[in-house]
């Protein structure tokens, strides 16, 4: 009678505990907060694992092998996950990130899992990953492709992280490109709010597949980027001489009147110059006579 009782109670504690935990779930999912199943049970999974490869590792720096032959060692023996390995070989003392990462490049392992491994050695700062991969030689291109796998990284905090780290406007589109991110539009806005200079800006939409200067200019004028602005930047992908500089802004979306103005500060010295340079831009006689009253030089 009494194991029935207990049964009954432990049934009903399991109930309860089940009626929580899914009200837990269904708040968190509302909120936003919820990791899926999957991460739950492979955090589990992973312990186990994890405890495997500190042993085997263990055994390895036994024998006498460096890091660089317990990385090797390790993925033959099935570890494929740089988390993993980056923790089993710290746990045995040797958690100098430089070493790890140049120990995993090494190994074979992926640029995503060599970014895993940083990542588990306690590096998590966008910034900060991106320096150690450029530091082990990793190109932006395969970079970006990492951050996209890691699915942990905006591709905002991706372009903030390879600013200031000595990369070319083709080798950030490169990286964008990896990431799959080339929305001309999107870019030159997230571009504009980390702070890069628009001449880099306008050579990194370039780079990600925008060939033309109208859609160039386009995608900056969206982005907020005066007329003025953007006819000197466009420079910087190949739009020279007034009269294109004109035709690029006109069929970018500019105005007359701010096309005008910007002929005016780009060099144009006089209206009858103005008016030539938007004539020979394919600009009508109404559409010139607007942009000069816009300059009070009708």
């Amino acid at each position: 009678m009494k194991k029935s009782v207990s049964i009954a109670v432990f049934l009903a504690s399991g109930l309860l505990v089940t009626s929580v935990f899914s009200a837990t779930r269904r708040r968190r999912r509302r909120h936003g907060t919820l990791k899926p199943v999957t991460a739950v049970r492979m955090t589990t999974v992973e312990s186990a694992r994890q405890a495997e490869a500190r042993k085997a590792a263990e055994e390895l720096f036994a024998q006498g092998k460096s890091v660089a032959e317990v990385a090797q060692e390790l993925k033959k023996l099935g570890y494929r996950s740089g988390f993993l390995v980056a923790k089993a070989i710290a746990a045995c003392g040797h958690a100098n990130v430089q070493v790890v990462v140049a120990a995993l490049k090494g190994a074979g392992y992926t640029v995503t899992e060599v970014a895993n491994a940083v990542r588990a050695l306690g590096t998590t700062n966008a910034r900060a990953v991106v320096k150690v991969l450029k530091a082990a030689g990793y190109s932006a291109a395969a970079i970006g492709g990492a951050f996209k796998n890691l699915t942990t990284y905006t591709v905002k905090a991706l372009i903030g992280a390879l600013k200031g780290q000595g990369f070319s406007p083709r080798d950030l589109g490169l990286a964008l490109r990896a990431y799959g991110y080339t929305n001309g539009q999107a870019v030159a806005k997230l571009m504009k709010e980390t702070g890069y200079a628009v001449a880099t800006i306008a050579k990194t939409l370039q780079r990600i597949g925008l060939r033309s200067g109208e859609k160039i200019a386009s995608a900056l004028r969206k982005a907020g980027y005066p007329a003025l602005t953007v006819g000197k930047a466009i420079g910087q992908v190949g739009v020279t001489g007034l009269k294109n500089v004109a035709r690029v802004l006109h069929r970018a979306g500019y105005g007359a009147g701010k096309v005008a103005a910007s002929l005016r500060r780009l060099g144009a010295k006089s209206a009858t110059e103005v008016a030539q340079i938007m004539k020979n831009a394919g600009m009508g006689a109404e559409v010139i006579a607007k942009g000069l009253k816009t300059l009070g030089m009708t």
